[in-house]
């Protein structure tokens, strides 16, 4: 089962490579830390795509997501900006047993962001309630995702 989280994390981070390279714009790359555990962060503007995990025992899965931010790192001070897009996310439940099952919803991402070095290094804390459609409609029993983090500019 591990085998296909990898191999679809793999598609998910060739397709969004492929999508950066045919629109040059501002890309970032990095790495969040919450819930998920962990996550790697890839921005071609005005998209970002997330692939994590969590590995907390008895709750294991495989996570990604991809959002359309439609205000995208705006300055409200100096070099303190905030983003809010709207997104989609699925989760591969891996559970002991082998029987991987999947869930997925919408999400809406709102970030703070602080800039540093001419912009190269960006820290942030993005919070992104959500509500899962698939399965059923319903309040996830993680309605939101958070995570403090960092992106390097790439171009």
């Amino acid at each position: 089962m591990k085998k296909h989280a990898v191999m679809f994390l793999a598609l998910l981070i060739l397709l969004t490579t492929a999508h950066s390279a045919l629109y040059a714009r501002e890309t970032r790359v990095g790495l969040g830390f919450g819930l998920p555990n962990a996550v790697l962060v890839f921005r071609p503007v005005p998209w970002e795509v997330k692939a994590g995990y969590d590995f907390t025992e008895g709750k294991e899965y495989v996570f990604g997501s991809l959002d359309y931010r439609f205000v995208n790192s705006r300055p409200i001070v100096e070099d303190i900006h905030i983003s809010l897009g709207i997104g989609a996310y699925t989760k591969l439940l891996l559970p002991e047993d082998d029987s991987a099952s999947v869930e997925g919803g919408i999400r809406l991402p709102l970030a703070v962001q602080y800039l540093l070095l001419d912009d190269f290094i960006e820290l942030f804390l993005q919070i992104s309630p959500g509500l899962d459609f698939y399965p059923r409609l319903e309040f996830s029993d993680q309605p939101v995702q958070v995570w403090l983090g960092f992106t390097l500019q790439v171009d």
